[in-house]
């Protein structure tokens, strides 16, 4: 790099030691931020290029710490900071994975993950409820809880530093940047606010030092922000918010929300003090003080449990603190202190846990029925990548249903998991189903040590009528198994293995498992299919009954019956049932929508259940995400619907044929035998139960294990 005044978009295309910047993301007085692919793993990232220097050329680190003089002392500040951030290994942190120099500009890597600005739900949603409010609260409370007790500080928090991932929990990202800006600029007190909705702790602006409560400050003006929608002040110029902070007193929330407890308006008065010797000293202590306004009731909820106050100002005067800057305008910065940054030990690296936990989540009420033997599966192939491992976790998750008869519904699941290693006391190993585009995550419960492995069976939640609980399928799309503290109710641990559905082949897979809009009722392509060939298996038997009892009136009626159910209210041989017929019948037709469809050319569209089933396993299995082994059972699935098909077909032929000898035994016992075939499979092949059951295997995941 040339100079400082070097155009940062100039660099899309180049490569910076082993990352190839590909897009530039954003640029402001923070620097450049890229979207990069690092070379040797392939993978996306983050890398941000600071606006400052560590070699001497331009206003660096030696400005900042009167080593001018000695780049090299610079760089060993900037590696010291770096090595601090990226020891910080938290569930609700975004990890600092590297960071280097490049041509005298320091620059930060972080992990490229689905997240979305808490900014932008902000404006696109508006205000959030206080209980909503309060879930974040937890989690960004936990994350600088955990990041105070390894002595590092944020110094920055806002509400564009605090992200959504895909299932709803928080990220905070930026942790020590501003520190690092600030260490590294002679203007540094220009940059106190480099966002103007950005709230700046009084200490900060008057150059003082910075302690746990200064990030308390910009925790309590975010909580703010969001009951508001507005920041803690505002003014035309740096200046005018910086003396608000200074002086202004704390604008009520009643002013923007009138269904606002009064109570957090003292509460935030506490938490935005002037003085820190007055301020809540801990974010613990101000997530506790919210929920006891907002939610006294709430029994599911864990309190922060905090350390004594010695402790905490042990801890505050072991951070070190060399990010003084002046006021705002001309001044002098004051000296540095000599203390350096501290650096965590290795040993104490990756292990995602902290004494304060706290998460909240609904309960989920477990139905107590047993499980069916019919399987109605998805296996998750879990393989734990572990270089040197002794032995590699391995494991599988079996999806059924928990209903008699069978419903169609995925609403139970096992699990077993080996080679997980005993977690330590006060802690579990916790599975949890995650729905990334809902923000919503359901406990699947706890896994118990069994033999040489680990086991967890979860039994859906029943309806409030006593009816089968939600498909899983379509409660979620991602599955985590955690190592957390026993009193957990969210994954906030660390994540031991997890696995995503591939979301555009996972369309198709909802489309047979879960919901198909034209559907009666927007069943399942494989759900209604199964539930038809049950049906007419049914029918069939009550044909073979009139049959055999020289009915003739009931012979006709449950021959056209089985055609309806073949073939739908379009097709070309359907008849709607006269009264005496659905009185003879009691109830037992087909929905509508037809096993076969209409074979006619003119209704092209309306395939039936089968046709449907086989076009979107097949689509599943095209789509470019699809997994080889979602694509082998789609080729089988395929094959067996293609085997139902045909038996079906027959059975329509036998029906037609029957109409003109009613009592054809030949034809009837053909089609008790087919419709058995259909529904129970015979002779090996596979009926419309075991297609099922391949279907739900095209979802197959591998779950890589997370470091």
């Amino acid at each position: 790099m040339q100079d400082q005044q070097l155009a940062f978009a100039r660099l899309v295309g180049a490569k910076i030691q082993s990352y190839l910047i590909e897009q530039l993301v954003e640029q402001s007085e923070l620097g450049a931020l890229f979207l990069a692919r690092a070379t040797t793993q392939g993978t996306q990232c983050l890398l941000r290029i600071l606006s400052i220097s560590v070699d001497g050329r331009a206003s660096g680190f030696g400005a900042a710490t009167g080593a001018t003089d000695a780049p090299g002392n610079a760089l060993d500040v900037f590696r010291r900071q770096a090595n601090s951030i990226a020891a910080l290994q938290h569930p609700y942190i975004l990890p600092l994975s590297d960071y280097g120099v490049f041509e005298g500009m320091p620059y930060l890597v972080w992990p490229f993950v689905p997240i979305r600005p808490l900014s932008n739900r902000l404006a696109q949603s508006g205000t959030l409820d206080t209980v909503t409010v309060g879930r974040y609260l937890d989690q960004t409370a936990a994350a600088l809880e955990y990041a105070h007790e390894h002595l590092v500080l944020h110094r920055s928090l806002t509400v564009d530093s605090l992200s959504l991932q895909r299932d709803g929990r928080i990220l905070v990202s930026d942790f020590g940047v501003r520190r690092m800006l600030e260490q590294g600029r002679h203007d540094a007190q220009w940059y106190v606010l480099h966002n103007w909705n950005e709230a700046c702790a009084p200490e900060q602006i008057l150059g003082r030092p910075a302690t746990p409560a200064t990030d308390v400050y910009a925790l309590a003006a975010v909580v703010y922000q969001l009951l508001t929608g507005q920041p803690l002040y505002s003014g035309a110029t740096r200046e005018d918010i910086a003396h608000q902070h200074l002086h202004a007193p704390i604008p009520s929330l009643r002013l923007y929300r009138q269904d606002i407890p009064e109570e957090l308006d003292a509460l935030l008065t506490r938490a935005l003090a002037k003085d820190t010797a007055q301020r809540i000293s801990q974010p613990g202590l101000f997530a506790n003080a919210y929920h006891d306004i907002v939610s006294p009731q709430d029994s599911a909820r864990v309190p922060f449990k905090m350390q004594p106050p010695q402790a905490v100002t042990a801890r505050a005067n072991a951070i070190p603190d060399r990010s003084t800057v002046a006021p705002f305008g001309p001044a002098e910065l004051p000296q540095p202190s000599p203390r350096t940054a501290a650096t965590i030990s290795s040993s104490q690296r990756g292990t995602g846990q902290q004494s304060a936990q706290r998460t909240t989540a609904p309960r989920v009420m477990i139905a107590a029925s047993v499980l069916v033997a019919l399987l109605l599966a998805t296996v998750f192939t879990v393989a734990r990548l572990q270089s040197g491992a002794a032995q590699v976790p391995t494991g599988q998750v079996t999806f059924m249903d928990s209903t008699t008869p069978i419903s169609g519904l995925s609403n139970a699941l096992t699990i077993h998991a080996t080679g997980l290693s005993a977690p330590d006391s006060g802690y579990t190993y916790r599975a949890w189903l995650i729905n990334q585009q809902a923000e919503q995550v359901l406990p699947l419960g706890t896994l118990t040590k069994h033999g040489n492995g680990y086991t967890l069976s979860y039994r859906g939640a029943t309806t409030p009528a006593g009816g089968a609980g939600s498909n899983l399928f379509a409660t979620g799309n991602l599955l985590e198994v955690t190592l957390e503290h026993e009193q957990a109710t969210l994954p906030v641990g660390k994540v031991v293995l997890a696995g995503t559905f591939p979301p555009q082949s996972f369309v198709h897979i909802g489309h047979l498992l879960v919901s198909f809009p034209t559907t009666p009722g927007k069943i399942g392509l494989l759900v209604g299919a199964e539930k038809e060939t049950a049906l007419l298996q049914t029918e069939v038997h009550a044909l073979a009954t009139a049959a055999s009892n020289q009915d003739i009136t009931a012979v006709d009626c449950e021959t056209q019956n089985i055609l309806d159910t073949i073939e739908g209210t379009e097709g070309p041989n359907y008849q709607p049932l006269s009264q005496p017929c659905l009185a003879q019948i009691n109830g037992t037709t087909g929905d509508g929508f037809g096993l076969l469809g209409a074979s006619d050319a003119q209704y092209h569209d309306l395939t039936g259940y089968l046709p449907s089933a086989s076009e979107h396993a097949a689509l599943a299995a095209t789509q470019p995400d699809a997994t080889a082994n979602l694509r082998a059972h789609a080729h089988t699935l395929v094959n067996d619907i293609t085997n139902v098909e045909q038996w079906v077909t027959t059975i329509q032929q036998d029906a037609l044929l029957l109409q003109k000898t009613p009592f054809a035994q030949s034809l009837i016992q053909d089609m008790t035998t087919l419709a058995s075939n259909a529904w129970n499979g015979a002779s090996g092949k596979p009926g419309v139960v075991a297609a099922y059951i391949e279907g739900q295997d095209m979802a197959t995941l591998t779950l890589v294990a997370k470091s």
